[in-house]
């Protein structure tokens, strides 16, 4: 399908291609433009070799919010799944700095902010990390693992729940869903030896270590059918 647009101050050629059941491949061009760029939608990242058999490989942006279409947050939801088989390309810098920004923007009880984020991309410090959280040798495999931490004093909210667990839950939350939008895999990892960790990465005594994050393109992007409960039997309306 091929279907004039206007939009972000230029008039664009939008190119629909209909891959599977539920996923489309999005390409923008200026129709002006000499060169063929494109910008695709909701791909995993097979998908980008479809998109480059009509676009030059080098303009291809999977996911990225760069003013064009990126995957929304109910499609990120959607597709987002537990990866365990990463690929060994790294991660580009940029690309860090978007999930980390993602999460440094996450709400937080009384605005407290009291998470802490440490980016292990080392080697054989991934791995080190990997016997920590159990022998988990697929958390070393990432290129990118995260220890999410919390600078805390403990604070309770006034239903009793402490704030910390919570506030840096949320954060990561964030930075998986951002993740998946840009076409990457995480694992959220809370089987691990925080003493193990601490010593390892050197934090302080007083931080608490929330979760490990394991980062990078799957090896598998495809989407897999969640096995959740239905909505009649996890929502009450006005009362239980």
């Amino acid at each position: 399908m091929l279907q004039g647009v206007s939009g972000y101050g230029v008039q664009l050629l939008m190119v629909s291609r209909r891959l599977s059941e539920n996923v489309h491949l999005l390409c923008c061009t200026h129709p002006s433009s000499l060169q063929r760029t494109a910008q695709v939608r909701l791909i995993p990242q097979d998908f980008v070799r479809l998109a480059s058999e009509h676009f030059s490989t080098a303009s291809i942006q999977v996911g990225i919010p760069t003013g064009g279409f990126v995957m929304d947050v109910y499609e990120a939801i959607a597709h987002r799944k537990s990866v365990r088989a990463f690929k060994s390309k790294e991660l580009p810098e940029e690309m860090i700095s978007r999930l980390l920004e993602a999460a440094r923007l996450a709400p937080s009880a009384s605005n407290r902010q009291e998470w802490r984020f440490i980016v292990v991309r080392d080697p054989a410090m991934r791995r080190q990390l990997s016997v920590a959280a159990m022998g988990q040798k697929f958390v070393g495999e990432a290129p990118v693992v995260l220890a999410c931490c919390a600078e805390t004093d403990n604070h309770l909210m006034a239903c009793g729940q402490l704030c910390y667990p919570i506030d840096v839950a949320i954060a990561i939350d964030h930075i998986t869903l951002c993740a998946t939008a840009d076409g990457l895999g995480t694992c959220w990892i809370g089987a691990f030896d925080e003493a193990q960790v601490k010593a390892l990465l050197g934090i302080p005594p007083h931080l608490r270590v929330v979760g490990l994050l394991p980062i990078g393109y799957p090896k598998n992007p495809s989407r897999v059918k969640k096995n959740r409960l239905p909505l009649k039997k996890i929502v009450k309306y006005e009362r239980w």
